[in-house]
């Protein structure tokens, strides 16, 4: 699926509970073409497979605070972003915040 990044994190958003199936160790793709790059975003809880796909490759990873707090020295020099757990992050401002984030990182 083709998405921009704005529409790509409203996706996320819409459709979480399926990406976050535990039975399920193969990582999501979503593809996102912009003017000037293609991209992916990876779901999922493979993270052997994640730094297989993702080694020499500009990534950020995307995560809330509970899963930083178990997981977060496995990120080594990837950077990232935390949001807050919960329903209060279920908001389009948070979706705004992340995409501003993303741009400080250098993704378009």
């Amino acid at each position: 699926m083709k998405k921009n990044l704005k529409e790509s994190i409203i996706y996320i958003y819409q459709h979480f509970r399926e990406f976050v199936n535990l039975k399920q160790k193969k990582l999501r793709r979503i593809s996102i073409d912009t003017v000037s790059h293609k991209s992916e975003i990876l779901i999922g809880e493979n993270w052997k497979e994640f730094i297989n796909l993702t080694r020499g490759k500009q990534v950020v990873i995307l995560t809330d605070e509970n899963l930083l707090h178990f997981y977060g020295n496995e990120f080594g020099n990837i950077p990232y972003i935390s949001i807050t757990p919960g329903e209060c992050s279920k908001k389009l401002e948070t979706i705004d915040q992340i995409a501003k984030r993303l741009l400080d990182f250098g993704v378009d």
